[in-house]
């Protein structure tokens, strides 16, 4: 203290020597004498930084005197008019709205920040109590918890916890314990199939955040333009299109998932798609439910069943062991099909279940086959037995009630939800889905 003084009171007009003995109080705890000297800095001073140094320090002495909010945000608000483009400052206005749940104020300056500040200037001379940019996630995060974001909180969490020091590591650790998160067991490699569009990318940003993943593998078709990631941990597999589509695109789905799959490194893995993007909340509910459920029998985990149908699992996506997953996708693709005799619209494909077989039926039947020779015989005489109303319908109905559950079982409804803005859907409607067209999962005994 004394160098400090001395240098003060050989030269009391200047604004260094002055800023630097208000440094040296603050250090020392004396915050209303700091308080006295850094306003005297903003009274002297033509330095538009050694200013606004001073008014994030005068607001930090306020602050730890407290009951001072009001002139806390002043001082605050009086420094941005000073730089505007420095960083600090909007994150202790942030944090001060924070700490006082003013959540929409304090998520809206964090945002400004991100989108207006320099992240590349000059360090200051003293400790302001700003970290990095990622601060301003931070703060985002929790203020979207409390503003019902939880997919965005939940997502900037996972994003931050590495990027922070340990005392936010920490908070961050315990705002992730209100999702429930479950431990990670082990990872698992994602397939997304299908055509790529830009909604491709959100997903892959989406899953990519997920500590259980290890990779994600993109089985998109050769006309697609998939962005370019600089990540190590998304693989890119071209394909080319079958020659014939099969009824209701099955061959697609056939060709890309088999490729993709096949690409997998990790002992389970999970077949999604290219247009449908699940929330975080939902893939850790999945990512929990499938390991605390899984059998070592073959059984894939879905997203739903149609009991009422043959061999009927929802095919949006396929959980389970790789090597299955595999089996399930390693299948002749259809030939002769429907729609290689008709020039028929998809969207009047209902019209004609009577001649030929659902996507969903042709992929379950042919898995099930692999453990009941018998169901080979309805495949190759689908119209005798897999088309609806086929003669011999009733046959190969008591064999799927029997035998589709055994090696399909579905994801609970509560909690999971996903966009597909191919449909307009925000989220998907269950009881839509179970009313008009028998949907069920696991709380239905499925």
């Amino acid at each position: 203290m004394q160098v400090e003084l001395i240098n003060f009171i050989n030269d009391p007009f200047n604004p260094e020597k002055i800023f630097w003995l208000a440094e040296k109080y603050y250090n020392e705890g004396h915050t209303a004498a700091a308080l006295t000297y850094y306003l005297r800095v903003t009274e002297v001073s033509k330095d538009d930084n050694l200013v606004y140094e001073a008014l994030l320090k005068s607001g930090l002495c306020l602050q730890k005197q407290g009951n001072r909010v009001y002139s806390v945000e002043g001082v605050y608000l009086q420094a941005i008019s000073y730089l505007p483009k420095r960083p600090e400052v909007y994150f202790l206005l942030s944090r001060l709205y924070e700490e006082n749940k003013k959540w929409n104020e304090s998520y809206t300056f964090a945002s400004i920040a991100l989108n207006t500040c320099d992240f590349n200037c000059s360090p200051l001379k003293t400790d302001v109590e700003y970290v990095n940019k990622y601060v301003f996630l931070f703060e985002k995060a929790i203020c979207a918890w409390w503003m019902g974001r939880l997919d965005e909180s939940l997502e900037l969490l996972l994003e931050i916890q590495d990027n922070l020091p340990l005392m936010y590591q920490t908070s961050v650790a315990n705002n992730l314990q209100l999702f429930n998160i479950p431990e990670t067991k082990e990872k698992i490699d994602i397939v997304l199939q299908g055509p790529y569009t830009d909604f491709t990318n959100e997903i892959i940003s989406n899953y990519l955040q997920l500590p259980f993943v290890n990779n994600i593998i993109v089985s998109y078709w050769e006309n697609d333009n998939p962005k370019k990631y600089n990540s190590n941990r998304i693989k890119f597999i071209e394909n080319k299109y079958p020659i014939k589509a099969g009824t209701d695109n099955k061959n697609y789905q056939i060709v890309s998932s088999f490729t993709g799959i096949k690409q997998a490194t990790t002992k389970y893995a999970a077949k999604m798609r290219t247009d449908q993007k699940y929330t975080q909340d939902s893939m850790y509910k999945m990512y929990q439910f499938f390991f605390d459920n899984k059998k070592d029998n073959h059984q894939l985990f879905v997203g739903g069943m149609f009991p009422s149908l043959l061999f009927h699992p929802k095919d949006h996506i396929f959980w389970g062991k790789t090597s299955d997953l595999v089996m399930l996708f390693d299948i002749p693709l259809e030939l002769n099909s429907l729609t290689d005799k008709l020039k028929i619209s998809k969207d009047k494909l209902y019209l004609y279940y009577n001649y030929f077989t659902r996507s969903e039926t042709y992929i379950g039947a042919h898995y099930c086959a692999n453990f009941l020779d018998q169901i080979n015989k309805y495949l190759i005489s689908p119209e005798k037995y897999l088309y609806d109303g086929a003669p011999n319908y009733d046959e190969a109905y008591n064999i799927s009630k029997n035998i589709t559950s055994q090696y399909f079982k579905s994801f609970p409804r509560e909690g999971i939800n996903f966009s597909w803005p191919k449909k307009g859907w925000d989220m998907y409607p269950y009881d839509k889905q179970k009313i008009y067209y028998g949907e069920q999962w696991y709380e239905d005994g499925y």
